[in-house]
Order: C-alpha cells, then sequence, then structure tokens
C-alpha cells in the first residue's frame, strides 16, 4: 500500500476502551471505510451508517469497487454483537453470561450462539 491512513478507532463509553488499529489507502470512499470498520469490528453490516465530519454528514454511498485492501493492525477487546442494545446492552449480555444461574442465561446464550 503506497499511501495510507493510520485510523485509530475507539467505542465510546467503554471501560476499558474497546479500539482497533487499521490502515486503509488514500483513495478508500467512506462506502468501503464503512465495510472495513464492519470486519474490523466483527460487525454484519446490518445498520445504515453515518460519518459526521466537521459539521458535514456523509451517509451511504453505493460503491462496490474494493480494490485496495486494508489491514487492522492492532487491536484490544472484543467488539459488542450487533443489536445487543449499543454499549449498555453490551455490558449487561456480559453480565448475563458470567452468571450461569442468571434467569435470562439460557435466552441470551441460545441468542449469542446465533449471532
Amino acid at each position: 500500500m503506497k499511501n495510507c491512513y493510520h485510523i485509530k478507532i475507539s467505542l465510546d463509553k467503554t471501560n476499558p476502551l474497546i479500539w482497533r488499529e487499521i490502515l486503509v489507502p488514500d483513495n478508500y470512499t467512506f462506502y468501503q471505510l464503512h465495510h472495513t470498520l464492519q470486519i474490523t469490528m466483527g460487525w454484519t453490516n446490518s445498520h445504515l451508517f453515518e460519518f459526521n465530519i466537521e459539521g458535514f454528514q456523509v451517509g451511504y454511498v453505493f460503491d462496490d469497487r474494493m480494490e485496495d485492501i486494508s489491514f487492522c493492525i492492532a487491536g484490544e477487546l472484543k467488539c459488542p454483537p450487533e443489536d445487543c442494545g449499543g454499549i449498555h446492552g453490551f455490558y449487561r449480555l456480559l453480565s448475563i453470561m458470567a452468571d450461569k444461574k442468571h434467569i435470562d442465561y439460557k435466552e441470551m446464550k441460545r441468542w449469542v450462539g446465533a449471532n
């Protein structure tokens, strides 16, 4: 990769911090960056996206060209699965999964296995 951006992504309100560092080509579109983030974070591309940059909002733009390759070069901790209820729901899920006697344990185990 000749010219690239080194980007650090972190999820707000996580403690300890959930983060990744990626390298992406400097010619990536927001669409390509979105898909790179989905893969890097272990998500399934189930929701629309929007980037907010200095007051400008950029949403979904169709562009299926992914000629260049991006790389995840560092990171820490698992990311919340899609549709778990955000960071708050993620920590609730972790708490339930750590307690096999929790009333919602079996249901959450089944849900996690399906995701």
